[in-house]
């Protein structure tokens, strides 16, 4: 395949939009992506950029405190997908206290063996767990045993993983440099995300300002410039018209005729020079890309945003 087949071949930013638009309408999504065609938009080009589907980007990367994280077993596989030689072991001392060592040799370096080692006591250092009666505790404040109890084990290897990757390949990892738990989410054993609202308590947020009243939804002049703006952007589609709208305003409309005359002009304002551009089509589409990067730093999948305090290297180096 040529190089133009190839660009031919691959799908066009409405394709996507479309695309996300329907797998969003499945059942069996996890909660965050359900009826979140823009959540879905951001998980096809994350995994994209990092080699992987979209069905294995939605179940393995999760976005925590505006950050993606990904479980010790992806990071492994992009590790080893390189070509770089990953091995993990698990070790018990003499009083049978686990510790996990990770090891990689790079490729272009098979002289050279960077190693990571995590241990029990370093778990109780850094206060992911502590000891009682000899064994293991980690407890919510609702009593139930939090992973670091119950998997002690297999926490102290998916430290190891991805504290080693980071410092042997980085470049490897497209910003997936921790685990979920890492940053705060409670997991099972093999990595999969259960528990990610640990947030801190915060002051109360203030009451929602009252809803728009009939006089302030779109009028029909306004209505009749947007149509002939997405005339001359060519778009045709009705659920394009409405991904376009949620991500160039950050409204999120069943209808255009649910804007009000504020968010209307304002989307007007910004359509108006990519009309005037020499490809509007092609201007468009910058401009729903710039909105998506936009949107990797902010709060982009709802249910998966976890906000922790700043901890120190062993918590999240």
């Amino acid at each position: 395949m040529t190089s133009t087949e190839l660009v031919q071949a691959m799908p066009s930013l409405p394709e996507k939009m479309n695309y996300a638009q329907a797998l969003a309408e499945s059942g069996l999504l996890p909660a965050q992506y359900r009826k979140q065609p823009a959540n879905v938009l951001y998980a096809l080009e994350y995994g994209a950029t990092i080699g992987i589907g979209t069905m294995a980007a939605i179940t393995g990367v999760h976005v925590i405190d505006g950050k993606p994280t990904a479980s010790a077993g992806l990071i492994s596989a992009l590790v080893r997908r390189a070509g770089h030689r990953l091995r993990i072991r698990v070790e018990y001392d003499q009083q049978g206290s686990p510790r996990a060592v990770a090891e990689i040799v790079r490729a272009d370096d098979p002289e050279h063996a960077f190693e990571s080692v995590w241990t029990l006591e370093r778990a109780v250092r850094a206060d992911l767990v502590r000891i009682k009666d000899g064994k293991p505790f980690a407890r919510d404040k609702n009593g139930r045993a939090l992973p670091w109890e119950k998997y002690t084990e297999a926490m102290l290897k998916a430290r190891a993983i991805t504290e080693c990757a980071r410092d042997a390949c980085e470049e490897v990892l497209f910003g997936l440099h921790y685990t979920p738990e890492e940053l705060g989410a409670e997991v099972a054993e093999d990595g999969t995300v259960v528990i990610t609202d640990a947030r801190p308590q915060t002051a109360p947020s203030p009451p929602p300002p009252p809803p728009p009243s009939a006089d302030d939804y779109v009028g029909k002049d306004l209505l009749a410039t947007l149509a002939a703006q997405f005339t001359a952007l060519g778009v045709t589609d009705r659920d394009e018209g409405l991904m376009t709208i949620a991500l160039l305003t950050g409204h999120k409309v069943d209808s255009s005729r649910e804007l009000t005359n504020a968010q209307a002009q304002q989307l007007i304002d910004v359509l108006e020079p990519l009309t005037q551009a020499e490809d509007p089509s092609a201007a468009l589409t910058d401009a729903l890309h710039q909105a998506m990067a936009a949107a990797d730093n902010a709060d982009v999948i709802e249910g998966e945003i976890v906000t922790t305090p700043e901890e120190n290297h062993d918590h999240a180096a």
